[in-house]
């Protein structure tokens, strides 16, 4: 029989992500421990810096293609751990994935390279942009608020059958 223990949130969100870490840790040493030392324990920061990071260095072509492909495996191991933790989407969707949506070069070879879970995601913040544009709106707060409405999109649970009870219609009288 297992035990399952109750972690706190920053404690099992560490404990998820921690082959990742490790994965960042020994392929972006120089990063990870910058990193770290600037913004501490946060994964949120930590990841949407990296997203930063790999976006600028595809789009400046100051980093040796292997070393791109691997930060692409960094996003496609979180992106396979996004398909059970919404946490861990919110973090990868609203941190690296919108830096590489706004960096052309980046968004393309994004688009190669990333797992169909996390070009899902891709796709549908590029979309998203393009509708902010269309709108006239500021790109930035619209990505931030169609981020947290993807999230809720993808964790949200369908009903069991077509007599699961929804709350948001009410009963004919």
């Amino acid at each position: 029989m297992k035990k399952s223990l109750a972690l706190s949130g920053q404690e099992s969100q560490s404990s998820r992500l921690f082959k990742v870490n490790a994965y960042l840790e020994k392929n972006f040493p120089d990063f990870f421990a910058e990193a770290r030392f600037q913004v501490g324990d946060d994964d949120y920061f930590l990841y949407s810096r990296f997203g930063q990071y790999l976006a600028r260095s595809i789009e400046h072509r100051r980093t040796p293609a292997a070393k791109i492909y691997r930060g692409f495996t960094v996003l496609n191991k979180m992106a396979a751990l996004s398909r059970k933790d919404p946490q861990v989407r919110r973090m990868l969707v609203s941190g690296p994935l919108e830096y590489l949506v706004d960096a052309p070069k980046a968004r393309a070879l994004a688009m190669k390279r990333l797992s169909p879970v996390a070009q899902g995601y891709m796709e549908s913040l590029c979309e998203e942009v393009s509708e902010a544009d269309r709108l006239g709106q500021s790109p930035e707060g619209f990505i931030e608020r169609t981020s947290q409405a993807l999230v809720l999109f993808f964790s949200s649970r369908r009903p069991a059958g077509p007599t699961a009870a929804r709350s948001d219609i009410a009963p004919r009288q």
